[in-house]
């Protein structure tokens, strides 16, 4: 029988692994893990929302959310509602105003198809609604739009806004959230479109102008990460920067006694290992 990829490689007491918690350096682990934590325990949640400048809140109004994707789950729900299509071009053009030169005077199945078809990439045309700017291909937007770099800019950061999941939201009031951004070997990624002009925005950036511009919320954004991984980040960021060490006390006040929670634990000692530590 062969052996298993789990017998050539060994822990620090060179035992075989016998865990995906020992090796796990997956993002979403360790994110879910904070969500578990702020959502299960008040103290930690009061707790964390203090680091992140949030000093006065009610916290049975606090609502916590990982991979957020409200533009796109938004632009969904229109459906069900009168005049969707009309409303879709409404807040389209806001952002692209030389779209409003191929909005259709009448929202039949040609004419939706026949706009869809000006922007979206692919085959996957629908005759019904018109479909979200995360569906858009770049390359056909641009050869509509009249307005020069600052409206191709603007088309972009729509775009990548409704394709971004930012990795933990908490909407502490109707209005206000903080907006979180884990990584933990990673770098932030970086948006490009290179072709007549040259548009870049780092992921926290998207994210900004996501919460802000498209969803209305007034944010404070919180950037996550190893305390000593290396930061190509510049120093007049905006954003607050967290490491995992703060984030991950000893103990709580709440519900839960951090120590005692298995997956807590092991997050907390695999993060220490991937800084470095023993």
């Amino acid at each position: 029988m062969c052996k298993s990829l789990r017998e050539f490689v060994r822990d620090e007491n060179d035992e075989v692994i016998i865990s995906y918690g020992q090796v796990v350096r997956e993002e979403r682990f360790f994110c879910a893990v904070l969500f578990h934590l702020l959502i299960s325990d008040l103290g930690f949640l009061d707790s964390f929302l203090k680091k992140c400048g949030v000093l006065e809140v009610d916290l049975s109004e606090v609502r916590v959310f990982i991979e957020y994707a409200m533009a796109r789950d938004l632009w969904n729900s229109m459906e069900g509602h009168e005049n969707v299509n009309h409303n879709r071009v409404l807040f389209l053009k806001e952002y692209v105003p030389s779209l409003k030169e191929y909005i259709p005077k009448d929202f039949n199945s040609d004419s939706i198809r026949e706009f869809n078809q000006r922007l979206v990439a692919g085959p996957s045309l629908s005759n019904r609604f018109i479909q979200s700017p995360g569906c858009w291909s770049m390359e056909k937007v641009e050869s509509l739009i009249l307005g020069g770099e600052c409206e191709v800019e603007g088309a972009c950061m729509l775009k990548w806004a409704f394709n971004i999941k930012p990795d933990i939201v908490i909407e502490y009031s109707n209005n206000h959230a903080v907006c979180i951004e884990a990584k933990v070997e990673s770098d932030e990624d970086m948006y490009k479109f290179e072709n007549r002009y040259k548009i870049t925005a780092k992921q926290t950036e998207v994210q900004k102008f996501l919460m802000k511009k498209i969803l209305g919320y007034e944010t404070k954004h919180v950037f996550l990460r190893n305390s000593n991984k290396e930061s190509r980040r510049g120093s007049n960021e905006k954003e607050l920067c967290l490491s995992w060490t703060e984030v991950f006390p000893a103990k709580t006040n709440g519900i839960l006694n951090v120590d005692e929670n298995p997956m807590v634990k092991m997050a907390k000692k695999r993060l220490l290992k991937i800084s470095g530590g023993k």
